[in-house]
């Protein structure tokens, strides 16, 4: 989800500076500058779609996201004379809820955002409904931020290392 996280090829965790986060590391909720909503659409290949949503605001060094992404692919049968016999959509659902703290926040120091997102996903298989899976995923991450070389003080920090886990 987001146009900034897919450009960079998903090396996103330690950037993580908009509602992007969400895929990328759930510790960056604690560091955004916004209240955010996020919609997006993604074609994909064929007429495979994507649909997400994103919702993130942060209190002072506390923050809460919630999102969900939702994958339909549409699959039509045709008889051997060429004429459609069923359409049908298979389908794939995520909804996470996020929740993340930024430690030991000042002037000098960033500091250390520790989070998590819990998800739940739902596979739908209409033509093989044993097939149908749920499942219950955590991601974890932590983020900090800090100045590297950089000769003056400033809010912004030119250098960041992250780490996340994603979909135990």
């Amino acid at each position: 989800m987001g146009g900034e996280y897919e450009g960079m090829g998903t090396a996103y965790g330690a950037v993580s500076r908009d509602s992007s986060y969400f895929e990328a590391n759930p510790a960056a909720s604690a560091t955004l500058d916004y209240t955010e909503l996020a919609l997006f659409h993604t074609n994909l290949i064929a007429d495979a779609n994507m649909e997400s949503l994103v919702y993130t605001i942060r209190y002072e060094d506390l923050g809460l996201g919630v999102g969900g992404k939702f994958l339909h692919v549409p699959f039509t049968e045709y008889d051997s004379f060429g004429e459609q016999q069923q359409a049908i959509r298979f389908t794939e659902s995520i909804v996470g809820l996020n929740g993340s703290y930024n430690f030991l926040n000042s002037f000098y120091f960033s500091g250390v955002s520790l989070g998590g997102t819990l998800k739940v996903a739902y596979r739908n298989n209409p033509i093989r409904p044993a097939q149908n899976q749920a499942g219950v995923m955590v991601d974890l991450g932590a983020l900090t931020r800090f100045d590297f070389l950089k000769l003056f003080p400033a809010r912004e920090r030119n250098s960041a290392v992250s780490l996340s886990v994603k979909n135990l």
